[in-house]
């Protein structure tokens, strides 16, 4: 599908080992660490961990550059946020 880069996140705690181990990269902790929004003032779902989060990377096409977007900079079309 011509993605470059493919990221998830995993609570604070947990080490990322298996992560580690198939080549995923650290690439530092989540900003936000309360509830998610969704469409203005409507909450999602309560029952997940709201901490900050590990990021982790995984460069999928070592030829092409990662470029750093944060999620307001990212193109509107064609970005897949995890």
């Amino acid at each position: 599908m011509g993605f470059v880069r493919i990221q998830t996140y995993t609570l604070s705690e947990e080490p990322g080992s298996s992560l580690r181990a198939s080549g995923w990269e650290f690439d530092g902790m989540s900003q936000n660490a309360g509830h998610w929004t969704h469409r203005g003032d409507k909450l999602r779902r309560r029952d997940q961990p709201i901490g900050r989060k590990k990021r982790w990377v995984k460069r999928l096409n070592r030829e092409s550059p990662i470029v750093d977007w944060t999620q307001e900079q990212a193109p509107q079309q064609g970005v897949l946020w995890a």
